[in-house]
């Protein structure tokens, strides 16, 4: 006898699929979708049918005639596999899909984090929503037409102004979590902690919303932006502060502020703007999915008809224009991307050196003459470049990996050992 696990939860999940699809939650971290026909012999398993039992069931309410045998393959690679399965079945071999945040540190437990997110989920009502969206939209653009920019340079900063700078994204981030994790409360999904982690190198701040793929996308698209609409509220504060002290670096955080945002949005990397695209246009994992487009692709051009049947989802045919487009549009931008690398390669060249030996300077200098904004002036000229460099190391190190395994499988199935 078989029987499913009790943690595990099944929900209808909201997709552009041309079939219903299920979202299975299985413990704490483990979400993946399946089909209505898994979904079913889910439902079969009671833990006192027997394989054979079950098929017949099967068998009889998808008029598909199937063996124990089959079955029991189906359930080893669907069930089994994936941990749905409870008792010996359960061993924790499942490759789990690994983080892209490293050393994730709690900084606001959950519960203080309701707190705060029952009386901010008030803020995604939906007349005071567009209400305030509108009248920020219109204060941004305001800003950008009525007010005086002569005389503002985003290239000259004191180093205490970037360390306000950096402040001023800290708390804003801050808020940026808060506004998905309110969003979540909004629609009674469940969400986690507020807590900090290294993507790419940088801190940031992370909170756990996984529960939002429960909701439909519609709700999951305003659970994404909704970290980007709490940022821009503040957006009309530092223009009041601004007002109030008459100091420049307002309007300069003002500026990177909007910058930070329209980045946020960029739907061909993991921002929120990539999760929004996916979400509303119902195709989930869609950046996997334009890599199996554009493998079937170039399969097909360079005639390699063995290797060009590349499985895609039966999606609607909306959806599917999109996930077409999407593809023709990531790859144009991650080409002009690696290009805008290489061309910046000597300017880097040039400057990089010299300002890490000024830098290593102020350091030695610290013990005879303290001058934290002079170092901290000088660190902030490499920091950018050396996470870019190390980014960009990372990046040309998994493309070799990835090569060199993809080189390594195809000698090994022609059999050159």
């Amino acid at each position: 006898m078989i029987s499913i696990r009790k943690d595990i939860e099944i929900f209808p999940f909201d997709t552009a699929s041309s079939s219903q699809k299920y979202l299975v939650v299985a413990g704490k971290n483990r979400r993946f979708e399946i089909s209505e026909n898994i979904y079913l012999l889910i439902s079969l398993i009671d833990g006192k049918s027997s394989v054979e039992q079950i098929a017949e069931k099967y068998s009889e309410r998808t008029n598909i005639k199937i063996s124990a045998e089959e079955l029991n393959r189906i359930i080893k690679h669907y069930l089994t596999d994936n941990e749905i399965l409870e008792s010996g079945n359960n061993n924790n071999n499942t490759k789990r899909k690994k983080s892209v945040l490293a050393f994730k540190k709690t900084v606001i437990p959950q519960k203080y984090v309701r707190s705060l997110t029952s009386i901010f989920k008030y803020l995604f009502v939906k007349p005071v929503f567009i209400l305030s969206v509108s009248l920020l939209l219109i204060f941004i653009l305001g800003f950008f037409f009525f007010f005086d920019h002569s005389g503002i340079s985003l290239t000259s900063f004191e180093g205490s102004d970037m360390l306000f700078i950096y402040l001023i994204f800290f708390l804003t981030t801050f808020f940026h979590e808060l506004g998905h994790a309110s969003s979540c409360s909004y629609y009674n999904a469940k969400h986690g902690d507020i807590g900090v982690g290294i993507y790419l190198y940088f801190p940031v701040f992370y909170t756990d919303v996984t529960d939002a793929w429960k909701l439909t996308r519609l709700q999951r698209g305003m659970v994404d932006i909704a970290g980007i609409y709490f940022q821009m509220l503040f957006i009309p504060l530092l223009f009041v502060f601004y007002l109030v002290y008459q100091n420049l670096i307002f309007i300069k955080a003002i500026y990177l502020l909007i910058f930070s945002l329209i980045t946020t949005l960029n739907p061909f990397l993991r921002f929120d703007g990539y999760w929004l695209a996916s979400d509303l246009s119902g195709i989930p994992n869609l950046r996997d999915r334009t890599y199996k487009v554009f493998a079937k692709w170039f399969r097909a051009v360079t005639g390699n008809k063995t290797q060009s049947k590349v499985r895609l989802p039966h999606i609607e045919t909306k959806a599917k224009i999109f996930l077409y487009a999407y593809t023709v549009m990531s790859n144009i931008f991650f080409v002009l991307f690696v290009y805008l690398i290489v061309q910046s390669i000597p300017r880097f060249i040039e400057f990089y050196p010299k300002n890490v030996e000024v830098f290593l300077k102020s350091l030695f200098e610290i013990v005879s003459a303290p001058d934290i904004p002079k170092i901290w002036e000088s660190f902030s000229k490499i920091i950018f470049p050396t996470v870019l460099l190390l980014i960009l190391l990372k990046f040309l190190y998994s493309r070799f990996i990835t090569f060199y395994n993809f080189l390594f499988n195809r000698m090994s199935k022609r059999g050159i050992n």
